[in-house]
Order: structure tokens, then C-alpha cells, then sequence
């Protein structure tokens, strides 16, 4: 009887369909969701959603409140009711204060590529980051209109696997190694409470704050996931975003892994204040102040505060030998986006790193000089009939000392202070990269691309990008570290043989039924003056093809 009354109950459960949906549900900028959204707010001459990612449905709503809807086309005005309908997430378990999906998602992927010389991450267009995961035992929860949360246990990852020792592969090579994991390593969490004007999350995924096609300069998604806290509102007029992410600390220029299992001990924090202000529907203007610390706590309840100035600080560790006043790597981020008209759009941003005043840095001292940066991207959006195309082009400048410090500890070189970090990974793996714009400092970048596609079954993608950059932009080797007061005062690209790289890229994903995606990539990349050794070059062709099968989103 009782057995009976379980899976009454059970199945009760699966099929009941309330009036209750939820908005929380999150959305990176790069989901099919924010990027059709994007698109037909500057269709209709409008600022996008928010590019504080992921987001949620309710914000991505609210965006789309800007519209007018008497100006729309038809297309456009068939777009707008889809997305709404998209937006408003119902799940398959669904009570009137708690809903959830469970899902299983069987996701087989070969990658392969022509050269044996590469051996650098920058190298790979499909990194890591992008590659899916054989098995995922996906949970996602819906707590009565007001939380979201997620889980994904990410079995038999690829992610934590180097391929710079093989041409081909597949993500079944984690079997190789057996089933023994590490949770920490493999698995996306978080959960986030919020309504319709702002949001607290917690969470283990994807980030980034902005609107670059190619990074942005403030804080990216460089990395497989990671470990922030949120505090994001959100209106018609203003937003306000307190980020604070946290990061292993570097030994070596290698993450640690002692500071990564503890929860005592030193820490890399790095918060972000960020202010935006909305004009006329059609100006962005963001003001974003942050700061890479090395604090010895686990956490500091002063970076709650959000007027507290981040330059203000120290952080705390004996033996650093910098001047006082300068035991961080403060950055400030000007960003200005407009929407000229329907269709067109204009997206800026300026960096200013380790702001230094009056008295606080010496001469003799080795530490870096204001360093700089700028980026600047022209796109624009059209809704054709059921899709929607998004065509941009982008150039950026770095400065060879953006996100770079010179501090040392103890006689040994402290690289807490850069914008280089990381995480330690599964099986010993670091994934290290820059917290900011992914090519780093010491760069010149041209790139093009758009991406074409619908809500429902297809997303296609291109990019055909330049680079050129001088040795200190080059990857996460000491010499970037090793500039001493000779070279205080430059501020001018390293000319001296720089590298040159072209990368094309085009990537496809296609849902022919629900739970049934496939995904393909090809790739191309050339490099001259490999690491700026006058001569040496790299030739790559890559590749790579998915299938994510999930037979509960097909039959259930």
C-alpha cells in the first residue's frame, strides 16, 4: 500500500502543471536567450539586458519593457511574444512554492588538431572552458518565483584534461584514469534569491561584467567556472553590482593547491564595485572600480561595503616589499554604450590599472606605473523573420603593464597581485588565465564576427581575428614579472619581434527535437615570431563535433 501510494504520489507530482512559473532562471550572455534578446532590443533602438552575465529571465524582461511596441515590425513583434514565453521557465516538477528539472545528459565530443608544436593554451580555440562533458547529472530548482538554483555534477569531465601532448581525442579519455574525482573539480553550483529589481547569488559557473566580444577588460569568462558572490539591482535608470570573486593563490605562478582545499589562510579576493547609469533608453555609462587582494582570511567583511574605495587598502602580509600605500593592484573601468539608432550600437571601455597617487610610488621601487588599456566594438542587430543576425567588428589596445605588478615576499616574487589567476583542477591541472581581457596586456587585436540564429534549433558563429603582441603579453611565464625600474616610465607596446596571430573560427550548434543538440567547431590559426622568436610560426587546423543527448527534455 504504501509502495502504491509513493508513485501515486510520484507521478502526481511530475505531471502536475500549476499557474506558477519562474523569471530567476539564469542566462549567460552567450545563451541563445540573452543573444536573441540582445539582438531585438537593437533592432527596435534600445539598450540591450544587462551584461552583468548570467542573468536572469527577469532582468532580460525588463530590458525588453524598453520597447516600443507599436514601432516593431512584424517579425520583430513575433520575436518579442516568443521570447516572453521563453523567459518564463516552467519545470517539469512544478508546486505552487517549489519546482525542479532533473536531468541526465549523455554528451559524447571528439576535438583534433594538425599540429604537434602546440603547447600553449592561447593556442587552442576550442579551450577547455567550451568542451562539454561526457556525463552531467543536471538539477535545476525553482523556489517559489523568488530563488533559483542548479547543480551539475560534470562526470568524466574533459575540462581537466591537457591535450597539448595528443592531436585527437575524445572526452571518454577521462575513463582512462578511472572514476576516482575530485566534487570540487567537477561540479557547477549556485543559487540565487531575487524579484524584479535585484538579486543576491552564490555560485560555482560562467561570469563576466560587459559587453566585449572578445573579453572585456574589467573581469571576464575566461575560466571553467568561478567561485563568486553577487549582489546585482537593476532598474530602468540604474544599476549597481558589488562582485567578489574568489581565486587560489599562485605559488610559483602555479596554483596551490594547499590553499585551495583550505578555508583558512591567505586568499585571493577580487571585488568589483560597479555603477550603471541608463539615459534615454539609448546611454550606458558604467563607472567599475576593483582590486586584485591578497588578504589572509577567508573573508573580510568590509568587502560587503559598497562605497568602501578599494584604493584605500592594504593588503596584509609581511615582507611584501612594495611602497606604502601600494599592497594591491587597484583598476578602474570607464564604459559608455549607445544605441545610435535601430540597428547600430556603440560599445566602449577604459582601463586604468594600478592607480597610483601622489607619494605613493617611488623611483627605486619596482612597482608598476599607471598602465592602460582601451576597447571599442560597432554591431548591428536585425530580426529576419524568425531569426536574428548580430554582426560586429572590435578593436582593443593594452598596455604592456595592464594587470601587472612587481611585488615580492619574502625575497621570491608574489604574483597574488597580478591579474593572473586560476584555480587548481582535477588530476592535478591548473586552469590559469587572465581575470581580465583574455589576449592581456602588451596587445593590438582586430577582430570581426557575427552570430546568426534562432531561439529554438540553430545558433551559427564566426570571428576572423588579429593579434599582435609584444613578449609581456604573451602567457604566464616569470619574465612578465621581471621588469625592474628601467622600465618604470614605458608605456609604449614592446615592438622588439612581436608575435603575430590570425585565428578564424566557426562554430554551430543545431536542436533538430528537444533534448537533442548538435554541436561542431573548425578552426584556423596562424602564428608569426612565435613567442616573439623571430622566424618560428605555427599552422593549425582544428576541429570538433558534439552530441548532447537528454532523454528526459525528449520523451518526458
Amino acid at each position: 500500500m504504501r509502495k502504491t501510494l509513493f508513485i501515486f504520489l510520484l507521478i502526481s507530482l511530475l505531471f502536475i502543471n500549476t499557474l506558477f512559473s519562474s523569471t530567476q532562471k539564469t542566462f549567460t550572455i552567450d545563451s541563445y536567450e540573452w543573444k536573441a534578446a540582445a539582438a531585438l532590443c537593437m533592432s527596435a533602438g534600445v539598450l540591450p539586458p544587462s551584461s552583468v552575465s548570467p542573468t536572469t529571465g527577469e532582468e532580460i524582461l525588463s530590458a525588453l519593457s524598453r520597447i516600443n511596441e507599436n514601432r516593431l515590425t512584424e517579425d520583430e513583434r513575433l520575436m518579442l511574444e516568443k521570447l516572453r514565453e521563453k523567459l518564463n521557465w516552467t519545470p517539469m516538477i512544478n508546486t505552487e512554492y517549489f519546482g525542479a528539472d532533473a536531468n541526465v545528459i549523455l554528451a559524447p565530443e571528439l576535438y583534433a588538431h594538425t599540429s604537434k608544436d602546440v603547447n600553449r593554451s592561447m593556442d587552442y580555440l576550442f579551450p577547455k572552458r567550451d568542451r562539454l562533458n561526457l556525463l552531467d547529472f543536471s538539477f535545476k530548482m525553482n523556489f517559489a518565483d523568488i530563488g533559483y538554483g542548479f547543480v551539475d555534477y560534470l562526470a568524466f569531465s574533459p575540462k581537466h584534461l591537457s591535450q597539448y601532448d595528443k592531436t585527437w581525442g575524445t572526452n571518454a579519455d577521462a575513463l582512462k584514469d578511472g572514476l576516482e574525482m575530485i566534487h570540487e573539480g567537477t561540479l557547477d553550483a549556485g543559487i540565487l534569491f531575487g524579484g524584479k529589481w535585484m538579486n543576491f547569488s552564490v555560485a560555482s559557473t560562467s561570469q563576466s561584467l560587459g559587453y566585449g566580444k572578445n573579453g572585456n577588460l574589467g573581469l571576464s569568462d575566461n575560466f571553467m567556472r568561478q567561485q563568486y558572490m553577487r549582489f546585482h539591482t537593476f532598474s530602468r535608470y540604474f544599476d549597481y553590482t558589488l562582485n567578489i570573486t574568489r581565486y587560489n593563490s599562485l605559488v610559483n605562478n602555479q596554483s596551490s593547491a594547499e590553499d585551495f582545499q583550505n578555508f583558512n589562510g591567505k586568499q585571493q579576493m577580487f571585488p568589483v564595485h560597479r555603477f550603471e547609469v541608463k539615459l534615454f533608453d539609448k546611454l550606458q555609462l558604467v563607472f567599475q572600480e576593483q582590486a586584485m587582494m591578497y588578504i589572509d582570511n577567508a573573508f573580510d567583511i568590509r568587502l560587503l561595503n559598497p562605497f568602501l574605495v578599494f584604493h584605500g587598502f592594504n593588503s596584509y602580509g609581511d615582507g611584501i616589499n612594495v611602497s606604502e600605500g601600494d599592497q594591491e593592484n587597484n583598476s578602474i573601468i570607464l564604459e559608455l554604450g549607445y544605441t545610435v539608432l535601430p540597428h547600430l550600437r556603440i560599445n566602449g571601455q577604459f582601463i586604468i590599472d594600478q592607480i597610483t597617487l601622489s607619494g605613493e610610488i617611488r623611483q627605486e621601487d619596482n612597482t608598476r606605473p599607471n598602465a592602460f588599456g582601451a576597447l571599442l566594438n560597432v554591431e548591428s542587430s536585425w530580426i529576419l523573420g524568425k531569426h536574428f543576425l548580430n554582426a560586429w567588428i572590435e578593436t582593443s589596445y593594452m598596455s604592456p603593464y595592464v594587470y601587472l605588478n612587481n611585488k615580492e615576499e619574502g625575497g621570491a616574487q608574489n604574483y597574488n597581485f597580478d591579474y593572473i589567476v586560476g584555480y587548481d583542477l582535477w588530476g592535478g591541472n591548473d586552469d590559469i588565465n587572465y581575470a581580465g581581457y583574455k589576449y592581456g596586456p602588451d596587445s593590438i587585436v582586430l577582430s570581426i564576427g557575427a552570430d546568426f540564429g534562432d531561439l529554438d534549433s540553430f545558433l551559427l558563429s564566426g570571428s576572423l581575428t588579429y593579434v599582435m603582441h609584444g613578449k609581456y603579453g604573451l602567457g604566464y611565464q616569470t619574465m612578465i614579472a621581471q621588469m625592474g625600474p628601467s622600465h618604470i616610465n614605458d608605456v609604449t607596446p614592446s615592438t622588439e619581434t612581436p608575435e603575430h596571430r590570425l585565428e578564424a573560427l566557426i562554430k554551430a550548434s543545431y536542436k533538430p527535437v528537444e533534448g537533442l543538440e548538435i554541436s561542431s567547431g573548425i578552426g584556423f590559426v596562424q602564428v608569426w615570431n612565435r613567442k616573439c622568436v623571430s622566424g618560428d610560426s605555427l599552422t593549425d587546423m582544428q576541429f570538433k563535433i558534439g552530441v548532447k543527448f537528454d532523454p528526459v527534455a525528449m520523451f518526458c
